[in-house]
């Protein structure tokens, strides 16, 4: 058998294997869940005491003093999610098997100052099971997602779509290991886009498809109440949800289903809200709700982990100060720093592009791509980054690699061909 056949074949048996996804990804699930367990006593960053905090938080004190306590000044580690999120975390503070799995007298649910906030083994099983069995949301959203993305296809792109994105490297350090919830938000965002693409699956005067569409657009709202990371995404969702969804054939404007979808997102946003709108000052509560969720003051760059433009642009801002601190005759004070409104609007016309496309081109592949774009743009351009905000580009990025991996696997294994016949078979194969 020639080398050529048996890399086909060998492609071959992958392929039909993938395409039993009962009897791969259990096993995969199972393995990949005892890593996690395995890594409950590694390193954990400070993000940890900060969602220890936020549990204390929640557990101790009225919904009126959670966006204002700080232990008296001896914690940075404050509530700065939005409401939604907020509601979880005191969901999972306040619950009876929360208090059967905790010591009775442990410290994990008390307020603690940052300079005595140790927390103990039972604390941390706790806290990192819980991000466990969050990731039952990020394996709802990746099925829902790549089920959409290749309905009518072959079983093992969908199955390695989905195998990519829950064996993420970068959720298992962020999630498990440093600690966050990214899992579960991503999650959320490809449930929401698996419903969208699923809406284009479907004929347009059916209930499915508008179920799909006000889904896609309800889940989006639930996500943008628990981060707020995820407001950038929202002029695409709003180009797309209004060409797509709202317009008749791009022509005629459809107030019901517009004022149905209004009603639906309308309503999941606002709700969360509620129930500090009810407190003796609500105007206080906004104030400062919104003061602890976009905090200009810690500066244009985050430590400069987030590799973006600005990152360059301080790098920029260093050396000129070194290089004209040598000329004495030359005052220098450092380059302007860009204001966050400078930031929003630079950012949000790199994204027109992804506008126009995701609306016009109705397809799954030009949605997703363009959600690919405006989350990269963010990452470049949008005032204090995160490091993590990329993965709202890898993740969404990597329901494409198996159309990306089809197209081009002929092309990268063209050296190991041994003639251009065989390489035209492979291309049409």
């Amino acid at each position: 058998m020639s080398e050529s056949s048996k890399s086909r074949a060998n492609e071959f048996d992958l392929r039909v294997f993938f395409n039993h996804p009962e009897q791969v990804l259990p096993p995969i699930l199972a393995i990949y869940t005892c890593v996690k367990i395995l890594l409950m006593p590694t390193y954990r960053s400070t993000d940890f005491d900060v969602h220890r905090n936020w549990l204390a938080v929640t557990h101790k004190l009225p919904i009126s003093e959670w966006y204002f306590n700080d232990v008296n000044g001896t914690t940075v580690h404050t509530l700065d999610y939005p409401p939604l999120f907020a509601f979880f975390e005191a969901l999972l503070s306040n619950n009876p098997l929360t208090s059967t799995i905790l010591p009775e007298n442990d410290r994990c649910l008390d307020l603690l100052p940052d300079y005595n906030n140790n927390p103990s083994d039972a604390c941390v099983i706790f806290h990192r099971s819980t991000v466990i069995f969050s990731d039952i949301i990020l394996w709802i959203g990746a099925y829902l997602a790549c089920r959409a993305m290749y309905q009518g296809k072959p079983l093992h792109l969908s199955t390695t779509a989905f195998i990519l994105i829950i064996l993420n490297p970068g959720l298992l350090w962020l999630d498990h290991i440093h600690f966050q919830y990214n899992g579960m938000l991503l999650g959320i965002l490809l449930g929401s886009l698996g419903l969208l693409m699923q809406g284009n699956n479907v004929p347009e005067k059916s209930w499915a498809y508008d179920f799909c569409h006000i889904g896609g657009a309800a889940l989006f709202a639930i996500l943008l109440n628990f981060k707020h990371l995820y407001l950038t995404l929202a002029p695409l969702y709003f180009c797309y949800l209004l060409e797509r969804y709202c317009l008749q054939s791009g022509k005629q404007f459809l107030f019901r289903k517009f004022a149905m979808l209004a009603l639906v997102t309308g309503s999941l946003l606002v709700a969360p809200w509620v129930p500090f709108l009810l407190q003796k000052n609500p105007k206080q509560q906004l104030v400062q709700i919104f003061a602890r969720l976009f905090p200009f003051g810690r500066g244009l760059v985050h430590d400069y982990w987030a590799a973006n433009v600005w990152a360059l642009y301080s790098l920029a801002d260093k050396v000129v100060r070194f290089v004209l601190s040598r000329i004495p005759l030359i005052p220098f004070t450092g380059l302007p720093e860009p204001t966050p409104m400078f930031c929003a609007v630079s950012m949000f016309l790199c994204q027109v592009p992804a506008l126009q496309v995701a609306s016009a081109r109705k397809t799954n592949v030009k949605l997703i791509q363009s959600v690919v774009y405006c989350s990269l743009c963010s990452f470049m351009l949008a005032y204090h980054v995160h490091e993590k905000a990329i993965l709202t580009a890898l993740i969404p990025l990597t329901l494409l690699v198996s159309e990306v991996e089809t197209r081009l696997m002929p092309v990268v294994r063209f050296p190991l061909l041994r003639s251009l016949d065989n390489w035209a078979q492979e291309l049409e194969f």
